[in-house]
């Protein structure tokens, strides 16, 4: 969702909002929600959890992702480079590009240790959001948003979301 610039436009509407809460967990699009879900699910059905089980685990993690979402500046000490804590995740929705392209992980921070892009900051980030993003306002301008990105893209216009790569920030493990 950061690297392929038409996925981009669609998860930059989560990534939008100059500010976190519990609410941030339900800002984005319906076919970013499409993605997740499968992505989510494929999993889910090839470990063999029973259906009666897919529930209370969706659930838990929407509840997970609704805490990460919280703006807390909370870390899991010596579990951080296992478990995404609300710090590590508030890292990855910055407003400094070079942190928004780290800490991928929605539930386990051990995928951004091994693949190199964990960054375990010592407090949460001044300021989230994009600050050169050309977000429209209504609902509908959000759910179209990733289909005139795709369009000014083609037309050869400048995207509104940036998509040039950002230099890497040094990875800080405690």
């Amino acid at each position: 969702m950061h690297a392929v610039p038409f996925l981009q436009a669609f998860h930059s509407i989560h990534h939008a909002p100059d500010s976190l809460n519990f609410l941030t967990t339900y800002r984005i699009h319906i076919g970013e929600y499409l993605v997740d879900g499968i992505v989510t699910l494929i999993p889910v059905v090839l470990l063999g959890l029973p259906p009666l089980m897919w529930l209370p685990l969706y659930l838990a993690l929407i509840l997970y992702s609704a805490v990460l979402h919280s703006d807390l500046d909370v870390s899991f000490g010596w579990l951080d480079p296992i478990f995404v804590s609300p710090r590590f995740h508030a890292t990855h929705h910055s407003a400094d590009r070079r942190e928004y392209d780290s800490n991928f992980g929605a539930l386990l921070s051990i995928w951004d240790v091994a693949f190199g892009t964990a960054h375990f900051p010592r407090s949460k980030p001044p300021k989230y959001g994009l600050a050169r993003l050309e977000m429209p306002p209504s609902f509908l301008g959000q759910l179209i948003f990733p289909a005139t990105q795709t369009l000014r893209k083609i037309r050869g216009g400048p995207p509104a979301v940036p998509s040039t790569p950002s230099p890497p920030i040094p990875r800080l493990m405690r």
